[in-house]
């Protein structure tokens, strides 16, 4: 075992269902399945949904890096790793959040709810004189100001939609109502007049437009070049933490050291292990669980700045 060669080393995996459980192939489309998430994702009358991103795949990577910091943390303070075990299904189960908060308070499966809020109405998508818009109406007092930016009074004094709750049961009423004078004006003037009035609301951007100047919600949605020069790459940095060290932490990522990427090829993601590499162990024999495995080991001494390893 690698804990009983290094007990210092921690060792990270990522698998569909857990290691031991091969029955299924760990693919984001199958997790997004058997974690329930499609159940939950699509219009009401139409079929099981995925998310347009592998939302499976990248959240079990940020677990699996959060939980290698942690390790690394516990391990500065008492010399000893741990193994880290992922698995896409269990990411995207953790993710459910009040979905299943209402499964568990009701014995009922939630249904799909398509752009509208589960439990919060008005709370979606909605369609304008060229377009839609979201809206995020969240207490009583907001729906009474969106109903007089909307110039609908008659909203507020009816007694279907006096509560969130009424609203709620009353939502399909309700987005009839808001659509109808919505789309006497266009997603432009609508936003303008919701800004004025503090209330919540958004545009909904295809990639070109969130690219494009003056379209950038996000700081950094325009991508950058990557090592070595070619064309721009899509997505953006989820955090911005300033300058690092000294390094421009506005540039791309740096390219890999040519040892390194040699040390890694057919080995998984690597990093030293107190002066003898991950590959190395496994060229001795010592063999990774099944599954999408990456070791990650950083030795307190540094030993790798000094070349030894493979």
């Amino acid at each position: 075992m690698l804990h009983e060669r290094r007990p210092e080393l921690v060792y990270a995996s990522i698998s569909g269902f857990g290691q031991g459980r091969p029955a299924l192939a760990g693919y984001d489309q199958i997790a997004q399945g058997t974690s329930g998430l499609m159940s939950i994702t699509g219009e009401p009358k139409g079929p099981p949904t995925k998310v347009g991103v592998p939302v499976g795949d990248l959240v079990a990577g940020m677990f699996t890096a959060h939980a290698i910091l942690a390790a690394l943390l516990e391990r500065s303070r008492t010399g000893v790793g741990r193994y880290v075990d992922v698995a896409l299904n269990d990411g995207l189960l953790a993710m459910l959040t009040y979905q299943a908060g209402r499964y568990f308070a009701t014995g009922e499966s939630p249904g799909r709810d398509g752009n509208h809020h589960a439990t919060v109405a008005p709370y979606g998508t909605f369609a304008t004189r060229d377009g839609h818009l979201n809206l995020a109406i969240g207490s009583d007092e907001q729906y009474r100001r969106f109903c007089e930016a909307l110039q609908a009074p008659e909203l507020v004094a009816d007694p279907r939609f006096a509560t969130n709750a009424q609203r709620q049961g009353a939502r399909a009423s309700l987005v009839v109502e808001i659509e109808r004078r919505l789309t006497r004006r266009t997603t432009g003037e609508w936003l303008a007049r919701m800004e004025a009035a503090g209330i919540p609301a958004g545009p909904i951007l295809d990639l070109a437009s969130v690219r494009r100047p003056g379209g950038r919600r996000a700081r950094h949605a325009g991508g950058g070049r990557p090592p070595g020069g070619g064309a721009d790459q899509p997505g953006g940095r989820a955090v911005e933490a300033g300058r690092l060290l000294g390094a421009d932490s506005h540039g791309p990522a740096p390219a890999r050291p040519a040892h390194v990427r040699g040390a890694d090829r057919g080995a998984g993601l690597l990093l030293r292990a107190g002066g003898r590499s991950a590959a190395g162990l496994i060229g001795g024999g010592i063999r990774p669980p099944m599954g999408l495995t990456a070791t990650a080991e950083i030795d307190r001494t540094r030993s790798a700045a000094n070349g030894t390893g493979a």
